[in-house]
């Protein structure tokens, strides 16, 4: 159902926004977006970012390989592994998952920009991608939970 797809799709942007604005609670648990049946991965990507918002890295590990095998060309799914690796400090191997990150592309959540650029600066890791990275960080929409840039001067 179309109506009921566009009302969980903006229920998931309320809740991002809400926590992006420095909100540490609200009602549900970020698990329900992980867990819906059938598999949304967008919902799984908004469900695992709430997570490392609300510091619970640890229930992103198993979510974040599932992302990686079924939706490999994802590199938001790379970027919220690294995360979960970072807070085990397993740092090489989340050195790892960002640069495969890079290798994919842009993130599409404006989290999984932000958390990339952070660790490439943080790792001093060098990539072909890192000017376009940068570009798209400095050029993003306010407030916009998705990677939805301008780059007109």
């Amino acid at each position: 159902d179309p109506h009921e797809n566009n009302e969980r799709f903006r229920l998931m942007g309320l809740i991002q926004r809400y926590l992006d604005w420095g909100k540490n609670e609200f009602i549900g648990d970020p698990l329900t977006l992980i867990n819906q049946q059938p598999i949304d991965p967008i919902g799984r990507l908004i469900g695992c970012y709430l997570l490392l918002g609300l510091r619970r890295e640890k229930e992103v590990g198993e979510v974040t390989l599932e992302l990686i095998r079924d939706f490999p060309m994802m590199s938001d799914s790379y970027v919220l592994h690294a995360a979960y690796l970072e807070a085990g400090m397993d740092i090489q191997e989340s050195i790892k998952a960002y640069t495969a990150a890079m290798d994919i592309g842009i993130p599409i959540h404006s989290a999984g920009v932000s958390r990339l650029l952070n660790a490439i600066t943080r790792y001093k890791i060098a990539h072909k991608n890192e000017s376009l990275l940068r570009r798209v960080s400095q050029s993003q929409f306010a407030g916009c939970i998705w990677t939805a840039f301008s780059d007109f001067a």
